[in-house]
């Protein structure tokens, strides 16, 4: 490897080079990334070597999330380089339970929870947000039809694919909830895609908004290892 190579990309990003290695690049790149739960990131262009660079930024603001570099004028992906799997569990500067209000405020449809043993090993797997039950609108006839039709609209998720509604929170005005679909698209081992439903009531029983967290279908979720 020339190490002449990687200090010239940036010397605040030497440390990164060292453990991935360096490679000379040329041309402009188009990288991609999804968060841990596949929610997908802003897509951005890099020149040359600056891929590392991008790279190092997107690990570090989002441990765990995965990174694909294409050739912006062939659409090829870079075997090299992509994809690329951040290390880390995400927010592993910050307790678990830290980790998992963070996930709340942004309305994934996943949680980290440890397995017996955590506390020596440091894992964490990552599960499907709130317990089994029956969603707000299910009594709501009209509302659950245009609910349906955002999912079929947004994800092709169709009605009868629908698994099971699990309820997260509800703080009047805002009802948060996961409903989970059989998915054949889904990369998942199990197959499942799920999605979070946040339901916000307007002031003076003016009807309601909605809108959709997460990815259409589903990724595989890494094992996470705890900070310590």
């Amino acid at each position: 490897m020339d190490m002449r190579k990687c200090w010239a990309a940036g010397a605040s990003f030497i440390v990164i080079f060292l453990l991935s290695g360096c490679v000379t690049m040329s041309g402009t790149y188009l990288i991609t990334a999804h968060r841990f739960d596949g929610t997908p990131l802003n897509s951005m262009m890099a020149e040359g070597s600056g891929i590392y660079t991008v790279k190092n930024a997107i690990c570090m603001s989002e441990p765990g999330a995965v990174i694909t570099i294409k050739d912006a004028k062939t659409g090829q992906e870079i075997q090299s380089e992509s994809p690329h799997q951040c290390g880390g569990m995400p927010f592993a500067d910050v307790s678990l339970q830290a980790a998992n209000q963070k996930l709340e405020k942004q309305f994934s449809p996943i949680r980290l929870v440890t397995s017996a043993g955590a506390n020596q090993s440091g894992k964490a797997t990552a599960e499907w947000a709130g317990t089994p039950g029956p969603s707000i609108v299910e009594n709501a006839t009209l509302l659950k039809a245009d609910v349906l039709g955002g999912f079929k609209s947004k994800c092709g998720l169709d009605a009868v694919q629908l698994s099971e509604t699990r309820v997260v929170k509800y703080a009047v005005p805002v009802f948060y909830e996961v409903w989970v679909f059989d998915d054949p698209l889904s990369e998942r081992d199990d197959k499942k895609t799920a999605l979070s439903l946040v339901l916000r009531q307007r002031p003076n029983n003016g009807g309601v908004d909605f809108s959709f967290h997460g990815a259409c279908h589903g990724k595989k979720m890494p094992l996470f290892q705890l900070a310590k």
